[in-house]
């Protein structure tokens, strides 16, 4: 199966056996049922990846599609499904919260962050999931951070700013190489600030807002700057409407969405246009954010004192937000590290409410596979 991450949405369901397959291509999660022989992908059948044949389909096979765009060669059924879920991930070898997280060539990577006594981590480990499916430690940073962006652009992984005890804020930026398992000294931000957002767009990584400091009192910032990977270099840019630290962001149709508690902005990289949007129902902050299938998606976070499971979905079309599938029980967490791959976010390590989650609570993973209709399509 390929392993680009296009996210096209296919599934097969072998209409002559019980058996069934299902692929989303481009994505990592992957089921795959025992195939009968003659089933394509099983003993005997076609390959039953994109490249693997010219005719990967045998009549009468159900491929389901994200969109009900007619396909050559097939016909709608006029029906559909619904996928979305929640499921645990291998735990990380170091707890953790407030970590930098990031996806990279199918890999999840944590970074930094501090424990549960508060003690800030220069370790930083990969979840390999095309691979052995569990976290591996990786080179550490030159220093204990916590409060770090993160962010991948060009084949590199980048930790920006945070605090460690001693120094209040910093404007480190480090990037680093899966090639070489290395960490390398970049241009510092000239803004030093901890709990930013950072979202990388055509190759450019925007660090937006986070916490300074102002006559010795932290204080939440505006600021907005552009990281080019390329030159080096860091450009100012428009700055947000409201200040803020730890909300979140995602990239969604070429713009930059941040959400926290209730406020909602757009931010256009092409105009460098700020535009107010339509805020969440369930007003929270150190939360996770991603896009997928057109839809930006907000999961968990803090609602007061409290901390939220709360999953909702944002169609730009309607500047609407929709509930969705929420976490909740002894699963609940916050100040986690965030990333995606495709429809897959992964909500990683962070705190739990008070009495809950056990000793070991800031290790746990888990994974929520996006709301995702999809429609079957019958091969002629």
């Amino acid at each position: 199966m390929s392993t680009q991450r296009n996210c096209a949405c296919l599934a097969l369901l072998a209409a002559k056996t019980l058996s069934w397959l299902v692929i989303f291509s481009g994505c990592d999660t992957v089921v795959l049922p025992p195939l009968g022989p003659g089933v394509p992908g099983g003993p005997g059948g076609q390959p039953n990846t994109p490249g693997g044949s010219s005719n990967p389909f045998q009549k009468g096979d159900i491929v389901f599609s994200l969109k009900t765009t007619p396909m050559d060669g097939f016909t709608n059924l006029n029906t559909g499904a619904t996928l979305e879920h929640w499921v645990f991930r291998p735990p990380l070898t170091q707890g953790r919260a407030f970590c930098g997280a990031a996806a990279l060539n199918d890999r999840i990577y944590a970074i930094g962050g501090n424990t549960a006594t508060l003690a800030e981590l220069d370790t930083a480990e990969t979840l390999d999931l095309p691979g052995a499916g569990v976290w591996t430690p990786i080179a550490s940073l030159s220093a204990p951070r916590t409060g770090i962006a993160a962010a991948a652009a060009n084949g590199k992984i980048y930790a920006i700013g945070g605090f460690r005890t001693g120094v209040p804020l910093v404007g480190t930026n480090e990037e680093y190489d899966p090639v070489t398992n290395a960490w390398s000294p970049r241009a510092p931000n000239p803004t030093p600030r901890s709990y930013a957002a950072a979202v990388t767009v055509n190759g450019k990584i925007y660090l937006m807002g986070g916490s300074t400091i102002v006559n010795n009192t932290f204080t939440d910032t505006t600021s907005v700057d552009e990281y080019d990977p390329v030159t080096n270099t860091w450009t100012p840019k428009a700055p947000m409407p409201v200040a803020m630290s730890t909300h979140a962001a995602a990239e969604l149709n070429g713009k930059i969405h941040v959400v926290i508690n209730t406020t909602h902005l757009e931010y256009d990289p092409a105009t460098n246009i700020w535009t107010p949007r339509k805020p969440m129902t369930k007003a929270r902050d150190r939360l996770g954010a991603f896009s997928w299938n057109g839809k930006l998606f907000a999961v968990g976070g803090r609602m007061g004192a409290a901390v939220s499971g709360d999953v909702e979905e944002y169609d730009p079309q309607f500047d609407g937000w929709t509930p969705r599938l929420a976490i909740g029980g002894t699963n609940l967490r916050e100040s986690c590290g965030h990333a995606a791959i495709g429809p897959s976010f992964y909500r990683i390590g962070g705190t739990a409410p008070t009495g809950q989650g056990g000793n070991n609570h800031n290790i746990q993973v888990l994974e929520y596979f996006a709301h995702t209709p999809v429609f079957p399509f019958r091969k002629d």
